[in-house]
């Protein structure tokens, strides 16, 4: 459970950037951000940390699912080109975050 935590929030932390991008930063993006901070990624995160056995595999494991919802993003959103090193490296890290889960 703690692993879904970990996603959650990271692609909350996704969510609240590509918003920033999109859209500029201004007092309402802002709020949006904190909105989603406050809600959603501080709390899974935290919570995540909490209840993992161990500090390396939520640690590892948020950062590879940061990694991974930010090159979805940058090819979703915005069009940037997508490279067969982009995609190996992304197979590598789910394998390595369903490694570290189990």
């Amino acid at each position: 459970m703690w692993w879904l935590l970990q996603i959650i929030a990271a692609l909350g932390c996704t969510v609240q950037l590509i918003i920033i991008r999109q859209l500029g930063l201004t007092v309402n993006t802002y709020l949006i951000y904190m909105l989603i901070t406050a809600c959603i990624t501080s709390w899974g995160f935290a919570v995540s940390f909490n209840i993992a056995p161990s500090f390396i595999q939520p640690w590892f494991v948020g950062n590879g699912a940061l990694a991974l919802f930010g090159f979805i993003g940058s090819y979703i959103w915005f069009g940037d080109p997508v490279h067969a090193k982009h995609v190996l490296g992304a197979l590598l890290t789910i394998i390595g975050g369903i490694i570290l889960i189990l």
